[in-house]
């Protein structure tokens, strides 16, 4: 979104408790995380959605509830209980 000239980025902090519930059984050491915000302040992980998934995600939304991020968009009070 465009401000001053800049562009202001979303931020989206998730605790790492919740990202460990989240995490896909099955996986090796290692997994990829690709946080997309979208318009209308929504947050999807697309990593593993195929290319017409992705195009639904952008459309309206994921049904998923390990995929959807939204409610971490802009979340920024993590980071204000650690500053103090």
């Amino acid at each position: 979104m465009p401000l001053g000239g800049r562009i202001q980025a979303p931020l989206d902090i998730v605790p790492t408790k919740e990202l460990r519930k989240r995490i896909p059984r099955g996986r090796s050491a290692k997994w990829h995380l690709y946080l997309v915000a979208l318009r209308g302040k929504r947050c999807y992980n697309v990593r593993d959605l195929t290319k017409g998934q992705k195009q639904v995600a952008v459309l309206g939304g994921v049904r998923s509830p390990k995929l959807d991020y939204t409610t971490f968009y802009g979340n920024w009070k993590l980071l204000d209980e650690l500053s103090r």
